[in-house]
């Protein structure tokens, strides 16, 4: 795996860019309706992007709440090939980052911000093809005493202000991972590009794009110490190439999985 900050070109007539992160100009879906394409659609970065061989790729899960010994060491996989094989489904669904329309706290209430100057351009309509959480999980052997689902991005590390924050990881809770969560390796009707998380990518539908924002999957994990870790869990979008944790409560929790 190699890194590069954005690798897509980003023509100034079609973006903004804002170092590691580019926002599309809304003139130039004037031709192209309600799904953005993909060399327009906008990319969010905390590092830079992984340049990712799908065939030496995998999808690690492990943790507690699965059946039998996944450990960080010994983890359920799924390789790329496996995902593909699997069922899939299409969801046409929105993306947007936390921070859409920051700069305007900026210019129109005088208020300073450090964070991305976005305009509108941080959002984007795209159709997702790709293998539900629920049967992956169900695949990997999960629990119903399992409670959270945490997966871990393949970016570099963030780091900031000289603390390594690692890697980008999003905890979410299990009803919502059986729910309509995918793991999509399609966008638009072609393999996901670098900067949208290729190979696979998390889709949280409905909600914030920090959840689905676009890093690669290395795994899912979660622990305590992650899920406290506010600062990583409430801003940040990662791309799938992941490991999977799931946490377990004192008491059992009801789910729809019989054991």
């Amino acid at each position: 795996m190699s890194e590069t900050s954005i690798v897509k070109p980003l023509p100034a007539d079609e973006f903004r860019v804002y170092g590691s992160n580019a926002e599309m100009r809304w003139e130039v879906m004037r031709e192209h309706g309600y799904v953005v394409p993909n060399a327009n659609f906008f990319v969010r970065n905390h590092t830079s992007t992984p340049l990712i061989d799908a065939q030496t790729w995998n999808l690690r899960v492990f943790g507690t709440g699965l059946r039998g010994p996944a450990t960080p060491g010994n983890p359920v996989r799924f390789s790329y090939q496996d995902l593909l094989d699997l069922p899939a489904r299409t969801v046409v669904s929105s993306i947007e980052c936390a921070g859409n329309g920051r700069s305007f706290f900026t210019t129109q209430q005088d208020q300073a911000m450090t964070d991305t100057p976005w305009q509108l351009g941080a959002i984007g309509v795209a159709a997702w093809r790709g293998v539900p959480l629920s049967l992956v999980l169900e695949r990997a052997g999960i629990t119903r005493q399992a409670v959270d689902v945490m997966p871990y991005g393949l970016d570099p590390a963030y780091i900031a202000d000289g603390i390594d924050y690692g890697r980008v990881r999003r905890p979410i809770p299990v009803a919502k991972a059986l729910d309509d969560v995918i793991l999509a390796y399609e966008m638009n009707g072609v393999p996901l590009p670098p900067d949208s998380g290729y190979p696979v990518r998390v889709i949280v539908p409905y909600w914030a794009g920090s959840y689905a924002a676009g890093v690669p999957l290395l795994g899912m994990a979660a622990t305590a110490a992650a899920l406290a870790a506010a600062f990583l869990n409430g801003a940040f979008g990662f791309c799938l190439g992941c490991e999977m944790y799931l946490l377990i409560r004192r008491s059992p929790l009801t789910s729809r999985l019989g054991a």
